[in-house]
């Protein structure tokens, strides 16, 4: 976990999480023996790679086929644990009494929601849609993307700025939370 720690900190958006997760008293484990963490939760889906329980304290990891997909899910799961603990809004990326930042972020989440019926997002995106079916969940789950692709794609320039730019409101809008 410091080794994901010290390399994720290199990226600036990223930092700010990994600063805030080490200073937490949250448990972090990596289950290096099974790729998916439904076990855990039975009501989670086959595909599920990680999961926050921000009250128990605690977050797990699964085995990922490879290291950026790993460093991508750790990012994501903390990215997931850090909302709640700032907002205290289930996730969301805004405090329960910011309606401007709200509408803002909603209307974010229909326009890739909108995207989605086309298969015209990158995959990770595309996934939110295709495998969440409520929208509350679709909401917090797109925006954890942006960590999740900075660390997944760290190590390849091109990549990030290609996701960037298809992606620029997403992203300006997690820089600017």
């Amino acid at each position: 976990v410091h080794e994901m720690i010290q390399q994720l900190s290199k990226i600036p958006i990223v930092k700010t999480l990994m600063q805030f997760i080490a200073q937490l008293d949250v448990t972090i484990v990596f289950d290096m023996e099974n790729k998916a963490v439904h076990y855990v939760d039975p009501t989670s889906g086959p595909g599920t790679m990680g999961i926050t329980y921000y009250k128990r304290k605690f977050i797990i990891i699964g085995k990922e086929e490879s290291k950026s997909d790993q460093y991508g899910t750790f990012a994501h799961e903390v990215a997931h644990y850090v909302l709640y603990s700032v907002y205290e809004n289930s996730y969301q990326p805004y405090c329960k009494n910011d309606e401007e930042k709200k509408k803002k972020w909603l209307e974010i989440v229909e326009k890739y929601r909108e995207f989605s019926k086309k298969n015209v997002l990158e995959e990770l995106i595309q996934w939110v849609f295709d495998c969440y079916p409520i929208e509350e969940h679709q909401e917090y789950e797109l925006i954890v993307r942006v960590p999740h692709m900075l660390a997944r794609y760290r190590n390849d320039k091109r990549i990030l700025e290609k996701m960037r730019n298809k992606h620029i409101d997403l992203f300006d809008f997690y820089e600017q939370r």
